[in-house]
């Protein structure tokens, strides 16, 4: 099962050819559970001036599954993102692991990309400032 973010929707919608453009068709195409939350169809249909077009997407949004948040996950995202803006993880960032990662998994990915992030440092200054042999 797969919870699509809008702009990989738009992406499909408009004909866009990407990695989640094609994730998404075989998912359709092979009966994968889609879910989307009802902020998502909103972005969505926010694009499409075209009643007729806007009829189509909320029927065919309608034989996919949707997703409540509760009251706790809204909590939990709102302590997932203050603990990783602490770390200094970008808000854009965290939005786009939002999108694909479930909310209890957020903080450990974040501690995850954080000790990447380090390493990635420590390693770009070690080959900035080789040290010589002895």
């Amino acid at each position: 099962m797969i919870l699509v973010d809008t702009s990989v929707w738009i992406d499909f919608l408009d004909g866009t050819d990407n990695r989640q453009t094609d994730h998404l068709s075989t998912s359709l195409d092979s009966e994968i559970p889609i879910f989307y939350t009802g902020i998502i169809l909103q972005e969505i249909l926010q694009g499409f001036h075209n009643k007729k077009q806007q009829a189509f997407i909320k029927a065919e949004f309608r034989k996919l599954l949707s997703v409540t948040p509760s009251i706790d996950d809204h909590i939990k995202r709102g302590r997932d993102i203050h603990y990783m803006s602490k770390k200094r993880i970008s808000y854009q960032k965290i939005n786009r692991l939002s999108h694909i990662c479930p909310i209890k998994s957020l903080q450990s990915i974040a501690i995850r990309l954080r000790q990447r992030l380090c390493l990635r440092r420590k390693m770009l200054s070690t080959d900035q400032n080789p040290q010589s042999p002895s």
